[in-house]
Protein backbone atom coordinates (compact mmCIF):
# COMPACT_ATOMS: atom_id res chain seq x y z
CA UNK A 1 0.00 0.00 0.00
CA UNK A 2 0.94 3.70 0.41
CA UNK A 3 3.78 4.23 2.75
CA UNK A 4 4.44 7.45 4.26
CA UNK A 5 7.78 7.67 5.25
CA UNK A 6 9.25 9.91 8.24
CA UNK A 7 12.04 12.00 7.06
CA UNK A 8 13.95 14.35 8.88
CA UNK A 9 16.30 16.45 6.28
CA UNK A 10 19.18 18.94 7.36
CA UNK A 11 21.43 20.85 5.47
CA UNK A 12 24.86 21.25 5.84
CA UNK A 13 27.00 24.30 6.20
CA UNK A 14 26.74 26.64 3.71
CA UNK A 15 26.40 24.24 0.46
CA UNK A 16 22.37 23.49 0.94
CA UNK A 17 23.14 19.89 0.48
CA UNK A 18 20.46 18.15 1.88
CA UNK A 19 21.23 14.70 4.16
CA UNK A 20 18.10 12.37 4.92
CA UNK A 21 19.48 11.75 8.34
CA UNK A 22 16.16 9.60 9.43
CA UNK A 23 13.87 7.00 7.60
CA UNK A 24 11.10 4.75 9.10
CA UNK A 25 8.01 3.17 7.80
CA UNK A 26 5.15 1.84 10.25
CA UNK A 27 2.13 -0.09 9.60
CA UNK A 28 -1.31 0.80 10.58
CA UNK A 29 -4.84 -0.89 10.74
CA UNK A 30 -6.60 1.99 9.05
CA UNK A 31 -4.73 5.28 7.17
CA UNK A 32 -6.06 8.65 6.64
CA UNK A 33 -4.80 10.89 4.48
CA UNK A 34 -5.14 14.61 4.57
CA UNK A 35 -2.41 16.49 2.73
CA UNK A 36 -4.03 19.45 1.47
CA UNK A 37 -4.41 20.79 -2.28
CA UNK A 38 -1.74 22.30 -4.17
CA UNK A 39 -1.52 26.06 -3.14
CA UNK A 40 0.70 27.98 -0.91
CA UNK A 41 3.47 25.52 -0.87
CA UNK A 42 5.52 27.31 2.12
CA UNK A 43 2.87 25.62 4.37
CA UNK A 44 4.05 22.24 2.94
CA UNK A 45 0.58 22.03 1.00
CA UNK A 46 3.12 21.50 -2.68
CA UNK A 47 0.35 18.81 -4.07
CA UNK A 48 3.34 16.73 -4.99
CA UNK A 49 1.51 13.47 -3.19
CA UNK A 50 -0.69 13.41 -6.19
CA UNK A 51 2.25 11.48 -8.44
CA UNK A 52 2.02 8.71 -5.75
CA UNK A 53 -1.52 8.56 -5.96
CA UNK A 54 -1.52 8.24 -9.89
CA UNK A 55 1.37 5.52 -9.33
CA UNK A 56 -1.54 3.53 -7.51
CA UNK A 57 -4.31 4.14 -10.29
CA UNK A 58 -6.01 6.51 -8.08
CA UNK A 59 -8.17 8.66 -10.45
CA UNK A 60 -7.58 11.83 -9.87
CA UNK A 61 -7.72 15.29 -11.74
CA UNK A 62 -5.41 18.43 -12.10
CA UNK A 63 -5.15 21.31 -9.39
CA UNK A 64 -6.76 24.32 -10.83
CA UNK A 65 -6.44 27.59 -8.73
CA UNK A 66 -9.53 28.34 -7.25
CA UNK A 67 -10.87 31.50 -4.43
CA UNK A 68 -7.94 33.36 -5.96
CA UNK A 69 -7.31 37.04 -8.25
CA UNK A 70 -8.59 36.96 -11.73
CA UNK A 71 -6.24 38.71 -14.36
CA UNK A 72 -7.71 42.01 -16.16
CA UNK A 73 -6.00 43.57 -18.68
CA UNK A 74 -6.52 46.96 -17.35
CA UNK A 75 -5.97 50.23 -19.53
CA UNK A 76 -2.46 51.83 -18.54
CA UNK A 77 -3.80 55.22 -17.50
CA UNK A 78 -7.08 53.41 -15.61
CA UNK A 79 -4.32 51.11 -13.43
CA UNK A 80 -2.37 54.45 -12.51
CA UNK A 81 -4.80 56.21 -10.96
CA UNK A 82 -6.75 53.10 -9.31
CA UNK A 83 -4.75 50.48 -8.31
CA UNK A 84 -5.67 49.34 -4.92
CA UNK A 85 -8.72 51.13 -5.23
CA UNK A 86 -11.89 48.93 -3.56
CA UNK A 87 -15.16 48.27 -5.42
CA UNK A 88 -17.56 48.48 -2.53
CA UNK A 89 -21.55 47.00 -1.79
CA UNK A 90 -21.64 46.11 -5.76
CA UNK A 91 -22.36 42.37 -7.18
CA UNK A 92 -20.58 40.54 -9.77
CA UNK A 93 -21.94 37.94 -11.97
CA UNK A 94 -20.75 35.24 -14.34
CA UNK A 95 -22.76 32.17 -16.39
CA UNK A 96 -25.61 31.75 -14.21
CA UNK A 97 -24.68 32.55 -10.46
CA UNK A 98 -24.55 36.41 -9.04
CA UNK A 99 -22.46 37.37 -5.95
CA UNK A 100 -22.72 40.21 -3.44
CA UNK A 101 -19.78 41.78 -2.13
CA UNK A 102 -16.88 43.65 -3.05
CA UNK A 103 -13.81 43.91 -5.04
CA UNK A 104 -10.26 45.26 -4.97
CA UNK A 105 -9.04 46.77 -8.49
CA UNK A 106 -5.71 45.53 -8.31
CA UNK A 107 -2.54 45.75 -11.54
CA UNK A 108 -2.93 42.44 -12.16
CA UNK A 109 -6.87 42.73 -12.01
CA UNK A 110 -9.81 42.27 -9.43
CA UNK A 111 -9.77 40.21 -5.94
CA UNK A 112 -11.71 40.20 -3.19
CA UNK A 113 -14.98 37.87 -1.77
CA UNK A 114 -17.20 39.09 -4.78
CA UNK A 115 -15.17 37.60 -7.60
CA UNK A 116 -13.56 34.83 -5.42
CA UNK A 117 -17.37 32.80 -4.83
CA UNK A 118 -17.19 32.88 -8.88
CA UNK A 119 -14.14 30.89 -9.60
CA UNK A 120 -16.03 28.20 -10.48
CA UNK A 121 -18.04 29.74 -13.34
CA UNK A 122 -14.96 31.90 -14.42
CA UNK A 123 -12.90 29.03 -14.37
CA UNK A 124 -15.64 27.32 -16.99
CA UNK A 125 -15.42 30.14 -19.04
CA UNK A 126 -11.41 30.50 -19.21
CA UNK A 127 -11.48 26.62 -20.00
CA UNK A 128 -13.85 26.27 -22.73
CA UNK A 129 -13.34 30.07 -24.04
CA UNK A 130 -9.82 31.03 -23.11
CA UNK A 131 -11.31 33.91 -21.75
CA UNK A 132 -14.24 34.68 -19.35
CA UNK A 133 -16.65 37.47 -19.07
CA UNK A 134 -18.06 38.88 -15.60
CA UNK A 135 -20.36 41.87 -15.31
CA UNK A 136 -20.72 44.65 -12.43
CA UNK A 137 -23.54 46.05 -10.58
CA UNK A 138 -22.37 49.32 -9.41
CA UNK A 139 -25.61 49.83 -8.28
CA UNK A 140 -27.31 46.83 -7.11
CA UNK A 141 -29.45 48.43 -4.17
CA UNK A 142 -31.51 50.59 -6.95
CA UNK A 143 -33.02 49.53 -10.65
CA UNK A 144 -32.36 50.55 -14.00
CA UNK A 145 -35.36 53.05 -14.01
CA UNK A 146 -34.28 54.33 -10.75
CA UNK A 147 -31.07 55.40 -11.80
CA UNK A 148 -32.08 56.22 -14.75
CA UNK A 149 -34.42 58.89 -13.41
CA UNK A 150 -31.61 60.03 -11.06
CA UNK A 151 -29.42 60.87 -14.17
CA UNK A 152 -32.15 63.19 -15.65
CA UNK A 153 -33.67 64.56 -13.29
CA UNK A 154 -29.97 65.61 -11.60
CA UNK A 155 -28.89 69.45 -11.30
CA UNK A 156 -25.42 68.87 -11.63
CA UNK A 157 -23.94 69.86 -15.20
CA UNK A 158 -21.03 67.05 -15.12
CA UNK A 159 -21.85 63.56 -15.93
CA UNK A 160 -19.52 62.57 -13.36
CA UNK A 161 -21.10 64.96 -10.86
CA UNK A 162 -24.22 63.33 -10.99
CA UNK A 163 -22.96 60.25 -10.56
CA UNK A 164 -20.54 60.83 -7.66
CA UNK A 165 -23.42 62.24 -5.62
CA UNK A 166 -26.30 61.59 -6.58
CA UNK A 167 -25.47 57.78 -7.09
CA UNK A 168 -22.95 57.81 -4.77
CA UNK A 169 -20.56 56.05 -7.09
CA UNK A 170 -17.07 56.16 -6.27
CA UNK A 171 -14.02 57.40 -7.97
CA UNK A 172 -12.98 54.05 -9.25
CA UNK A 173 -16.05 53.03 -10.83
CA UNK A 174 -16.72 56.24 -12.23
CA UNK A 175 -12.97 55.71 -13.54
CA UNK A 176 -14.53 52.51 -14.60
CA UNK A 177 -17.23 53.60 -16.58
CA UNK A 178 -15.04 56.16 -18.51
CA UNK A 179 -12.69 53.96 -19.72
CA UNK A 180 -15.11 51.24 -20.63
CA UNK A 181 -17.88 52.87 -22.36
CA UNK A 182 -17.95 55.15 -25.31
CA UNK A 183 -17.98 58.99 -25.39
CA UNK A 184 -21.48 58.37 -26.70
CA UNK A 185 -22.84 55.60 -24.61
CA UNK A 186 -21.38 57.06 -21.45
CA UNK A 187 -23.29 60.82 -22.34
CA UNK A 188 -26.26 58.76 -23.29
CA UNK A 189 -28.68 58.89 -20.00
CA UNK A 190 -30.31 55.51 -20.88
CA UNK A 191 -27.47 53.68 -21.73
CA UNK A 192 -24.99 55.03 -19.27
CA UNK A 193 -27.83 53.55 -16.57
CA UNK A 194 -27.70 50.36 -18.28
CA UNK A 195 -23.88 49.44 -18.35
CA UNK A 196 -24.34 50.62 -14.13
CA UNK A 197 -26.28 48.07 -13.66
CA UNK A 198 -24.46 45.52 -16.27
CA UNK A 199 -21.05 46.67 -16.92
CA UNK A 200 -19.09 43.93 -18.64
CA UNK A 201 -15.49 43.15 -17.85
CA UNK A 202 -13.31 40.64 -19.93
CA UNK A 203 -11.17 37.92 -17.54
CA UNK A 204 -8.06 36.93 -19.40
CA UNK A 205 -6.43 34.45 -17.00
CA UNK A 206 -6.27 33.20 -13.00
CA UNK A 207 -3.70 34.24 -10.74
CA UNK A 208 -0.81 31.40 -10.40
CA UNK A 209 -1.52 28.02 -8.53
CA UNK A 210 0.53 29.06 -5.42
CA UNK A 211 -0.43 32.10 -5.06
CA UNK A 212 -4.20 30.66 -5.11
CA UNK A 213 -6.36 30.50 -1.70
CA UNK A 214 -7.52 26.94 -2.23
CA UNK A 215 -7.69 24.58 -5.43
CA UNK A 216 -9.57 21.95 -6.92
CA UNK A 217 -8.41 18.95 -8.41
CA UNK A 218 -6.67 16.27 -6.60
CA UNK A 219 -8.66 12.41 -5.86
CA UNK A 220 -11.39 12.48 -8.18
CA UNK A 221 -14.93 11.93 -5.72
CA UNK A 222 -15.48 9.08 -7.28
CA UNK A 223 -12.28 6.87 -6.38
CA UNK A 224 -13.64 7.03 -2.90
CA UNK A 225 -16.80 5.87 -1.52
CA UNK A 226 -19.38 7.61 1.03
CA UNK A 227 -16.66 7.14 3.91
CA UNK A 228 -14.37 8.77 2.23
CA UNK A 229 -12.36 5.15 1.89
CA UNK A 230 -10.31 4.60 -1.50
CA UNK A 231 -12.11 2.14 -3.67
CA UNK A 232 -9.28 0.56 -4.69
CA UNK A 233 -7.33 0.09 -1.20
CA UNK A 234 -9.70 -1.09 1.70
CA UNK A 235 -9.00 0.59 4.98
CA UNK A 236 -7.09 3.81 3.24
CA UNK A 237 -9.16 7.14 3.74
CA UNK A 238 -8.64 10.88 1.63
CA UNK A 239 -10.34 14.20 3.32
CA UNK A 240 -9.98 17.42 3.30
CA UNK A 241 -8.36 19.58 0.22
CA UNK A 242 -6.79 17.26 -1.34
CA UNK A 243 -9.96 15.28 -2.78
CA UNK A 244 -11.52 17.32 -5.86
CA UNK A 245 -14.31 20.01 -4.68
CA UNK A 246 -14.51 22.90 -4.38
CA UNK A 247 -16.55 25.82 -2.05
CA UNK A 248 -16.06 29.41 -1.45
CA UNK A 249 -13.74 30.86 0.58
CA UNK A 250 -14.71 33.10 4.62
CA UNK A 251 -14.75 29.58 6.87
CA UNK A 252 -16.68 27.42 4.34
CA UNK A 253 -13.49 25.57 3.28
CA UNK A 254 -12.46 24.74 7.01
CA UNK A 255 -15.40 23.89 8.34
CA UNK A 256 -15.86 21.69 5.15
CA UNK A 257 -12.72 20.13 6.16
CA UNK A 258 -13.38 19.99 9.78
CA UNK A 259 -16.66 18.11 9.26
CA UNK A 260 -14.79 15.43 6.96
CA UNK A 261 -12.42 14.83 9.26
CA UNK A 262 -15.30 14.35 11.80
CA UNK A 263 -17.10 12.11 9.72
CA UNK A 264 -14.30 9.87 8.95
CA UNK A 265 -13.57 9.68 12.65
CA UNK A 266 -17.32 8.60 13.48
CA UNK A 267 -17.06 5.88 10.96
CA UNK A 268 -13.69 4.61 12.14
CA UNK A 269 -14.89 4.69 16.04
CA UNK A 270 -17.66 2.46 14.40
CA UNK A 271 -15.79 -0.21 12.99
CA UNK A 272 -13.20 -0.50 15.08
Amino acid sequence: GLVAENRARVRSGNSGAETITRASASAAGYIGFALGGGSWKITGSDGLWIDLFKAKDIATTPFQASNCAYQVNWPDDFIAEHAGNPLKNITISCLNKIQKGEAVITRFGLEGNAIYALSPQIRQELTSEHKATIYLDLKPSLGHQDILNKIENSNYKKSSETLQKELKLSLAQIGLLKKYLSKETYLNPDLLAKNIKKLSIEITGSAMLNEAISTTGGVALNAIDENFQIKKMKNHYCIGEMLDWDTPTGGYLLQACFSMGAQLAKHLNSVS
